[in-house]
């Protein structure tokens, strides 16, 4: 996450249970984010192993 985008997280925080909807959206797109990356370094590695 960008610190813009968790400076926006916390301002959905503030605003208390009715952001609760966008937050979980915000956190959805992080972890396919997250996922996204775990498998392009994943092949990397493997990549990296298969030469070794």
């Amino acid at each position: 996450m960008t610190i813009k985008e968790i400076r926006h997280f916390i301002d959905l925080c503030m605003q208390g249970d009715v952001t609760l909807n966008a937050r979980y959206d915000l956190l959805d797109q992080e972890e396919a984010s997250v996922v996204k990356q775990i498998d392009v370094l994943q092949k990397q590695l493997d990549f990296l192993h298969y030469k070794m």
